[in-house]
């Protein structure tokens, strides 16, 4: 099973995240490379699109977001190519993740096609929250045997 080797890619990858994020990459939607995070800021109430473009069939599709600030909560949801929500009451073999500072997604055999990341502020303070948000992918290339 891949998910150890992928939950401890994610767990390195946020560990090696700088201990500043950059504030003036406020967005409201934006085409995100898979692989390649993005930083900016979120106000009170906003919500910030973000999406990726799969365009080959994956193995595993993940998606992170973390922030800064423990105390704020934001929150994420993810629109498949075909319209479908994904959420936290998402079933196995999908997994949700979350902690104070952290919210992460890893699905098994990702449709191909524009992914979109939904990111709420839900509680953040006055002068907003910075985040980091990923959408990372392997390949079934990568795990040819995982069938």
């Amino acid at each position: 099973m891949i998910y150890p080797r992928l939950i401890f890619a994610v767990l390195l990858t946020i560990s090696s995240l700088p201990n500043s994020f950059a504030a003036d990459n406020i967005a409201t939607q934006s085409e995100l490379s898979t692989g390649i995070p993005e930083s900016g800021q979120i106000n009170a109430r906003q919500i910030i699109l973000i999406n990726a473009t799969i365009d080959t069939k994956v193995s595993s599709l993940l998606f992170v977001l973390t922030w800064l600030n423990a105390t704020s909560d934001l929150e994420a949801t993810l629109i498949t190519p075909a319209g479908a929500k994904i959420d936290s009451t998402i079933q196995p073999p999908a997994i949700y993740g979350v902690n104070s500072s952290l919210i992460f997604y890893i699905l098994p055999n990702a449709e191909v096609g524009k992914w979109t990341a939904v990111i709420k502020a839900k509680d953040v303070p006055d002068m907003g929250e910075s985040y980091w948000a990923l959408f990372g992918m392997i390949s079934e290339d990568e795990y040819p045997n995982q069938e």
